[in-house]
């Protein structure tokens, strides 16, 4: 969970480290994540609390991805141990308070500040870099470009995409702004990117028949799928190579006992379902959501598929983030393990290790 790169995980400590490291002069580093040197040293992992499964206030079942706040012994050694609370609990607070001194007022004022950007982290499902940027962005904290990593040219193409998306579905939905003044209509959209005109918002809420009260939400949301439509597109390639290794190594040859042979096939069968079910419900979901977008350019243009996936928009932003991550992870550490060996023929050891690492990270409450 720690060593691997993915979108379940922020590793603040290895970015500071590298900030840190930084020669004076050579380059200008920018702000570190947060003020208060013990959370500057956490590791942050997206995961399913205790109370994951809740009822809002319309009576609608929900999601709730919460956020780990892992803080090791040594931030030398990550793997070494460390306290691991979720973010929001009495457990979160008390671990704190051993870590910082909260009686002196300017380390309060930090962490109460820093407790703010976790509270916006929080909200959503993955921390894929062009989520945490565009969070970041949105919420004007300006942080070192490493947290993320996320080169320039690919940020505007993610933008360009999702914002043609935009453009296409409130034209649609409000077929005269365009005709009546694109300047107008181009500002709508700006609103609609930025989140920032509550009022504009609320207007347009009102053409979408969502609540004026979940506007910011539902639209960030939408935004949000469209993002994940377009990374899936993206790394679905990436992951065919491990279905494919799955399914070749079905036997297990190398193993040469024959119960333990037969024991590892039934993990690596319940390995390749649980990535199977997890790319499954991203792939459904992610067809739902563009059925809907496609529903308003038929023949009869029928705005109510649309309109149904808005009301839910929240709960498919959360599930569709939380199972691509899931999926991205397991593939990202089956690449990393497998191909140090050539042609990824891995030894019977190497696989039981790997099939019991793709079996933890397959489970939400990592």
């Amino acid at each position: 969970m720690l060593a691997a790169g993915s979108s379940r995980v922020l590793d603040c400590c290895t970015v500071a480290q590298a900030i840190a490291a930084i020669e004076p002069g050579t380059e200008t580093p920018g702000p570190l994540l947060f003020q208060t040197p013990a959370l500057n040293t956490a590791v942050l992992i997206k995961a399913l609390p205790p109370d994951h499964r809740f009822v809002d206030s319309r009576g609608q079942p929900r999601t709730r991805v919460g956020t780990k706040i892992y803080v090791p012994f040594d931030g030398r050694r990550l793997a070494d141990g460390g306290q691991t609370t979720f973010f929001g609990t009495k457990q979160f607070q008390s671990a704190m308070a051993g870590l910082i001194d909260l009686d002196q007022a300017a380390k309060r004022a930090a962490f109460e500040s820093d407790c703010a950007k976790l509270v916006m982290l929080d909200k959503l499902p993955s921390l894929a870099p062009f989520l945490l940027r565009d969070r970041l962005e949105l919420s004007k904290i300006e942080v070192d470009r490493r947290y993320y990593q996320l080169p320039e040219d690919e940020w505007k193409l993610i933008c360009s995409f999702i914002r043609a998306e935009f453009a296409r579905i409130v034209d649609a939905i409000l077929p005269d702004q365009r005709k009546a003044n694109q300047e107008k209509f181009d500002r709508l959209l700006d609103k609609l990117w930025a989140l920032s005109d509550v009022a504009g918002l609320e207007e347009l809420a009102d053409a979408f028949q969502i609540p004026r009260s979940d506007c910011l939400d539902t639209f960030y949301a939408w935004k949000g799928v469209i993002y994940f439509k377009f990374e899936f597109a993206r790394a679905w390639p990436t992951m065919q190579p491990c279905f494919e290794w799955l399914k070749a190594n079905a036997e297990l040859p190398q193993i040469a006992d024959p119960k333990a042979r037969q024991g590892m096939q039934a993990v690596l069968r319940d390995v390749y379902g649980r990535l199977a079910l997890a790319v499954k419900d991203v792939r459904e979901r992610v067809k739902n959501y563009e059925n809907s977008f496609e529903a308003l350019f038929g023949d009869k243009g029928d705005p109510r598929p649309f309109l149904a996936f808005l009301k839910d928009a929240q709960e498919q932003f959360t599930v569709i983030g939380l199972s691509l991550a899931r999926a991205q992870h397991m593939v990202e550490v089956w690449n990393t393990r497998s191909s140090s060996y050539p042609g990824r023929r891995m030894p019977g050891g190497a696989i039981r290790d790997l099939l019991a690492a793709l079996v933890d990270l397959s489970r939400d409450e990592n």
